[in-house]
């Protein structure tokens, strides 16, 4: 019952802290022309802090964009019915390591799909890391 009163009292503590705030508008008001003076007395320090903002906020678009693109792949791409096998405690596929007979045993499994030509639609493929030079090096 508290915790469903709570937004509430929540929200009458914020209004009456805006009444007392704003009771009297002149206690913290700044002067609007002081504002546009500060301005245009200092065009080069307000010119940079509105391209830092500008780019920020540029930034930061960008990088939401980017996530968005990723995720809209990883979403569209791919088929539920895949699936990856790793020996057990593996987080990626570099990490793990699966012998012919567990590939054997995992193939022979009728959880697995079957082809039209009626054998396992399933691969062992094996991952390697190559380290290779770089132009110039």
């Amino acid at each position: 019952m508290a915790l469903k009163l709570l937004p509430l009292v929540l929200r009458l503590v914020a209004l009456m802290l805006l009444a007392w705030f704003f009771s009297d508008p002149k206690r913290y008001a700044i002067p609007f022309a002081y504002n546009l003076r500060s301005v245009t007395n200092r065009p080069v320090s307000t010119a940079t802090t509105a391209i830092g903002i500008g780019l920020t906020v540029s930034i930061f678009i960008g990088a939401l964009a980017l996530a968005a693109g990723f995720r809209a792949s990883l979403v569209t791409t791919g088929s539920p019915d895949n699936a990856i096998v790793l020996r057990k405690g593996a987080d990626s596929e570099i990490s793990s390591g699966v012998t012919l007979d567990q590939t054997h045993i995992i193939t022979a499994n009728p959880a697995v799909a079957v082809g039209p030509d009626g054998r396992p639609r399933a691969s062992a493929e094996m991952v390697i890391v190559v380290n290779k030079e770089r132009l110039g090096q």
